[in-house]
This record gives C-alpha cells, sequence and structure tokens, in this order.
C-alpha cells in the first residue's frame, strides 16, 4: 500500500543513518583508544562531513540513486590519504554500500563495492602505498568484501519490500488490463454485449445449419446454466436439465454436442441438441438448438460444435465485461451515495436550521410561510436519504434479489407508513448478477414512485425467482397512474432496464385502485404467480408498518 510503502522509505533513510552514526562512533572510538585521534583528526572531520551530506534529502533521483557510489569514491579518498596508512577508518565503507543496495538494488551495490576498492587500490599502484610488507592490500580487500556483502543483504531486502503488492501496483495492473480491454472493445465488431452476441450465434446457426430455434446459456462449472438469448421463434420456457445421463449432462461431461431422443421441448415435431462452447477444455456455455423434421447426424453435430467453440471466447469476453461493469456501476453507486450525504444532504440540512434560526425571530405574519417552507426542506431531506437507501443497496452472493428486496420494502413501509405485504420465493439457482441488479431498481423505483405520488396505504411486492424465470410484481391502492409529465422519466427507465434484462414490463391501474407494475421474463416467468414449484425456499410477509 502507498502509506506502507512510506513507511518503508522511512524506516530505509532510518537505517542508513544508523549504520553511519555506528560507523563513525566505532572509528572515534577505535582512534582514541589506540591513541590516533589526533594524527586522524582531519581524515574524520572529512568522514563526518561526509556522513551528513550522505543522509541529507534531495529532490533529484539521480543524485539520490548515484549519491552512494559518489560517497564510496570520496570516502576511498579520505581513507587512502592517510599516511602511514591506518586500518581504523575502513569499517564506514560499509555504509556506502548499505545505501547503494537498499536504493539501487544488485546492480547499484555491486558498481558501489567496485569503486571503493578501486579507489583504496589506487595509490598503491602507483606507488604511493608500499602494498609489500604490510597488511594494507588485505586489510582493503576483506573490507571491500565486506561492504560488498552488506550492499548484496541491503539489496534483497529491497527486493523483498518491492515484492509485496500494493495498492498502486493493483491499481497499475487495472489500469494496464482495462486500457487494454478499452482499445480492444473499440475494435470489436460485434461489441462486448452477451445478450446480441448470442442471438448472434444463433442467427447464424440457423442461417448456416438448418437450426429451426436456439438458445444460448452461459454455464461454470457446478451452477446451473443461465439463459442468456434466444432466437426467434424461441422462448425462455426451456430450462437446463442437469440430471445424470441427460443430453445436457452429457455434453458438459464430454465437451461434445449431444443430440437429443427427441425435442427439447414439449413440440414432438422438433430433434433437439445440445452444443458446449468451450475453451480450451473448459465449458463456458450451451447452445440447444432444434431443427424439424430430422434427427441431427453426427457430421452436423460435430459442425454444430465446431460453430459454438468459434463463438465462446467472445461470450466469455462479454460475460466477464459484464462483471467489470457490475462492479464499476456498484462502486459508482456507493460514491454517489457518499457524494449525495457528504455534499447535498448537508448543504440541504443547514438550510433547514438556518430556517429554524428564522422562525424563532421572524415576525407572525410570516410564520405560516417558513413553516410551509421547512416541511418542504424536511420533505427533500427525507427524499434525499431515501435515494441514499436507493443506492447503497446492492446484490452480492451474501445477498439474494429476494432478501435484498425484502429489507428495502420493509424499510421503505417503516418510513412512510405504509403496510407491506411481501410473497417472496427463490430457488438456490440465482440469476445472472447483471439481470438481478436490474429487476431489483425496477421494483425500487416503482416501490419509491407508490410512496411519492400514490398516497397508498397498502403496498404489496411479489417476487418469484425460479432461474432462469423471474416474475416481479408491485402493487399498491394509492391513486392509479397519473398522467405523465413532460419531464418525468420513470417509466421510461423502467422499461430500458427491463429490455437490458431480456424482460417484458406492464405497468396498468389496479383492480379496485391503485397502480400495478409487472415484470417477467418468457413466458414461463408469467405463470411462477400461478404455479408455485417444489424445492424453492418461500418467504410470507404480511406487516403493517407503524404509523
Amino acid at each position: 500500500m502507498t502509506r506502507d510503502r512510506v513507511l518503508g522509505q522511512l524506516d530505509n533513510q532510518r537505517l542508513e543513518i544508523a549504520a553511519r552514526a555506528a560507523a563513525l562512533a566505532l572509528i572515534y572510538t577505535v582512534t582514541v583508544l589506540i591513541g590516533t585521534a589526533d594524527d586522524l583528526l582531519l581524515q574524520l572531520i572529512l568522514l563526518t562531513l561526509l556522513a551528513i551530506a550522505a543522509v541529507l534529502p534531495v529532490r533529484s533521483r539521480a543524485l539520490r540513486r548515484w549519491r552512494p557510489a559518489v560517497e564510496a569514491l570520496v570516502a576511498g579518498l579520505i581513507i587512502g590519504s592517510v599516511e602511514p596508512y591506518d586500518s581504523s577508518l575502513l569499517p564506514y565503507l560499509v555504509t556506502p554500500a548499505l545505501s547503494a543496495g537498499l536504493i539501487g538494488g544488485w546492480s547499484l551495490a555491486i558498481i558501489t563495492s567496485g569503486a571503493t576498492i578501486g579507489v583504496l587500490l589506487a595509490p598503491g599502484a602507483f606507488g604511493s602505498v608500499s602494498l609489500v610488507g604490510t597488511d594494507y592490500l588485505v586489510d582493503v580487500v576483506q573490507w571491500s568484501l565486506l561492504a560488498l556483502a552488506v550492499g548484496l543483504l541491503a539489496a534483497w531486502v529491497r527486493r523483498v519490500q518491492t515484492q509485496v503488492p500494493g495498492d498502486d501496483e493493483s491499481y497499475l495492473e487495472a489500469t494496464r488490463l482495462l486500457t487494454q480491454l478499452r482499445d480492444v472493445a473499440r475494435e470489436l465488431s460485434g461489441g462486448l454485449d452477451a445478450v446480441s452476441l448470442g442471438t448472434t450465434l444463433i442467427d447464424d446457426l440457423r442461417e448456416r445449419h438448418g437450426v429451426t430455434r436456439g438458445w444460448v446459456f452461459s454455464y461454470r462449472a457446478g451452477s446451473v446454466p443461465l439463459a442468456l438469448a434466444t432466437g426467434p421463434g424461441a422462448d425462455f420456457e426451456l430450462v437446463a436439465d442437469l440430471a445424470h445421463g441427460t443430453p445436457w449432462a452429457r455434453a458438459i461431461d464430454q465437451g461434445q454436442a449431444i443430440a437429443a431422443p427427441g425435442a427439447l421441448t414439449s413440440d414432438p415435431s422438433m430433434y433437439g441438441a445440445v452444443v458446449p462452447m468451450s475453451i480450451r477444455g473448459t465449458v463456458v456455455g450451451l447452445v440447444a438448438v432444434e431443427r424439424r423434421g430430422q434427427p441431427w447426424t453426427a457430421d452436423e453435430l460435430v459442425q454444430l460444435s465446431e460453430a459454438a467453440d468459434a463463438d465462446a471466447v467472445r461470450l466469455e469476453a462479454a460475460l466477464l465485461f459484464d462483471e467489470v461493469r457490475s462492479l464499476a456501476t456498484a462502486e459508482e453507486r456507493q460514491r454517489l451515495a457518499r457524494e449525495i450525504h457528504d455534499g447535498v444532504a448537508q448543504e440541504v440540512a443547514s438550510l433547514g436550521y438556518l430556517i429554524d434560526d428564522i422562525s424563532a425571530h421572524a415576525p407572525p405574519e410570516v410564520t405560516p410561510q417558513l413553516v410551509v417552507l421547512r416541511d418542504e426542506v424536511s420533505r427533500i431531506i427525507s427524499e434525499l436519504r431515501f435515494s441514499i437507501f436507493d443506492l447503497r443497496r446492492e446484490i452480492g452472493p451474501g445477498a439474494s434479489l429476494t432478501s435484498v428486496l425484502a429489507d428495502h420494502a420493509r424499510h421503505v413501509g417503516a418510513t412512510a407508513g405504509i403496510a407491506v405485504h411481501l410473497e417472496l420465493s427463490e430457488s438456490p439457482a440465482r440469476l445472472r448478477p447483471a439481470i438481478e441488479s436490474e429487476i431489483l431498481r425496477i421494483a425500487q423505483e416503482a416501490i419509491a414512485n407508490a410512496r411519492r405520488h400514490s398516497r397508498a396505504r397498502n403496498l404489496w411486492v411479489t417476487c418469484l425467482v425460479d432461474a432462469p424465470e423471474v416474475y416481479l410484481r408491485v402493487d399498491d391502492d394509492g391513486r392509479g397512474l397519473l398522467p405523465p409529465r413532460d419531464d418525468s422519466f420513470g417509466l421510461s427507465i423502467m422499461q430500458e432496464r427491463a429490455e437490458r434484462a431480456g424482460c417484458e414490463l406492464s405497468v396498468n391501474d389496479r383492480p379496485g385502485g391503485g397502480t400495478s407494475v409487472e415484470v417477467h421474463q418468457g413466458k414461463a416467468g408469467r405463470h411462477l404467480a400461478a404455479s408455485p414449484r417444489p424445492g424453492r425456499d418461500s418467504e410470507h410477509d404480511d406487516s403493517r408498518a407503524a404509523r
């Protein structure tokens, strides 16, 4: 993380300072004990000034990187200038190598250590110091190798630090991948919409392989196939049957197209087949096809498999993009909720307090107008709170569509004084996240309209899910449908959401008064309310909100 990295840099700087302080303390102690401090006073002062200069903050990255090598050269010149030779100054050589390893890694540590030994051996090479009969060469090589070892150890520490993934690295990698995704998406002829790609695949199978009608399903190992798209003449009545021995299960297990003994639907004139969509042996989708009149041959099944596999990568890319888009949308909704809460909501609330202060000192003749104004501000604040609540409600792995919808409806009923009646049922298999999200937003908009405009006393919410089928109905006993305003987009937005989810939307007056909003996916979804199926967890709630 960025904060952790800054702390790591601070720790390295402290380590460099401590190393120089320790080296200088050792040198001063040794020279005092052996009685050479006075003779080496100039060198001690120069090394102290060099140590201070080496730890001063600098803005230039190049100077910061190469400063240890320069420090090693200068230290070598200072130590090599002593005549006769004195080994008590050599411990300082470790400090530039330590800084080099921490700052520049292996290469800079080796360069710094090499510069040190080169400078120290130069006087002997030119004859100013005799290397014969003295310990100068041995001491210089030993301390230079020790400095190199310390530098390499520091470089290893630096490498370990940089290998720890942080927020910046994660964001840089995300930026790189998203940039690639953007560039690729602009070049794709078919776009990244899974439904459109599925429909295109079915049209291609109709034209080239004689398919009468077809369905495309997404699939993840261990989950129930979810319907994505249908072709002309098909609907969502077809449900994948993964029971052992069925064409669906065999297609997944064997990774090849399997012909059904007859039709996949109830039409006896049809012959069906299930075709897996595979990427490197992994099934990512299923195509169910039917044609009229004759069964599928082995060669035709191979051709169907090749056609499906050719589009498998496109479908998987679209599904992954759909997940990324859902995550981005959820994050943006959370951000908007925070912005409204911390910005507009606070400003409007402060206006309410200002009106209260004015009312306390206002003349009696303006008090009624101030009361009306204060009520309107309170209403706006309440609407902002509802908007924040709507934005923050998200469906996730631990929160299904019906559970989130139930919490939302109960909250609205409790705060608005509306009696809420719930009928909820959801199978273990869930809808695609994008469809769940669109259904929830439609329900939120219908409930919000009932709360804001209908003056309803009762709200009935029915949501029945048996993936890939879904049925949603929101009824109220309010004033019914009102003439639409020119600046009202609620119904059109609900219609757009229903189309993106592959559902049908109807908004009508409710018999007995009020409004009814109904959403269903395919013909089968329409019958879910009237035909509960076994194996579903149901919840029935008839609770009257506190008034």
